[in-house]
């Protein structure tokens, strides 16, 4: 027996099935294994938000030596939130920083105690994952004949300046800090991925570039939260950017901070 199904009830149905087809796709983010732990215990924090359009992964999946990279799992507008970091879920300097100096001391102080509490640390798998990460990866932490070098390679009149002193003057001097591996690690940790005195889980996965790729806002609500954004429309399969001296609060990085800057900051 053949059922008479009216024209609307058939288009409302076709429209169904689109819409369900589109939510399974952007629930289907499949994350590089190495960060599950920390991403459902992100997931779990009250207030934190993650945009399902995004997946984290290598830059190229069939190399395990690739960068980790934050991507577009379908189309995302301008506007939308991309992650959302409630202040409890950051480690920072313990008060309002107005004015950062190039090395908060007390996040590096905070980090290395949550570090050494192991998995007794509220943030354990963030602290895990953040111990992962290659020491060495900036020139302050080379070799004694490492930094030698590269300053003999610059010479007096290359950029960066001060190419090697972040453990040597800004940790040891500035902030009194101790030689501990611990402590050191943390003071390059802070160095590297902070944004300026916060250290965020999630946040530091969206690499830097610039040009059209950078296509990321930085929100702080102080005591509250730090949010990324869209600055723009973004496409499916775009990697998400963020940019470390053309960012909307980056102040006058944009005029006087370049790419040997970022490789002394960043490696």
């Amino acid at each position: 027996m053949r059922v008479f199904v009216p024209r609307s009830t058939q288009l409302l149905l076709v429209a169904a099935v689109v819409v369900l087809s589109a939510t399974v796709s952007v629930c289907r983010a499949e994350h590089a294994p190495e960060v599950i732990e920390l991403f459902d215990w992100f997931q779990a924090r009250k207030g934190a938000e993650f945009n399902p359009k995004q997946e984290i992964h290598r830059e190229f999946p069939d190399d395990p030596n690739s960068n980790l990279g934050v991507f577009a799992t379908t189309n995302i507008a301008k506007g939308e939130v991309l992650v959302s970091v409630p202040w409890d879920t950051i480690i920072h300097a313990g008060r309002q920083v107005v004015s950062p100096p190039p090395l908060v001391c007390n996040t590096v102080r905070r980090l290395a105690n949550e570090m050494r509490k192991g998995d007794e640390s509220e943030f354990s798998p963030y602290v895990k994952y953040l111990e992962k990460q290659k020491f060495g990866q900036l020139p302050s932490a080379w070799s004694e004949a490492g930094q030698k070098m590269f300053k003999e390679v610059l010479g007096e009149e290359l950029p960066p300046s001060e190419p090697v002193t972040w453990l040597e003057v800004d940790w040891r001097e500035d902030c009194s800090g101790s030689t501990d591996r611990i402590d050191e690690l943390a003071a390059l940790l802070v160095v590297q991925r902070a944004e300026d005195d916060l250290m965020m889980p999630i946040y530091d996965m969206y690499s830097h570039r610039n040009g059209k790729y950078h296509n990321i806002d930085n929100n702080r609500e102080e005591g509250k939260r730090f949010f990324l954004s869209a600055k723009r429309d973004i496409s499916k399969g775009e990697q998400l950017y963020n940019s470390y001296n053309m960012c909307n609060d980056c102040g006058e990085r944009a005029d006087s901070y370049g790419t040997p800057d970022i490789f002394r900051d960043y490696g």
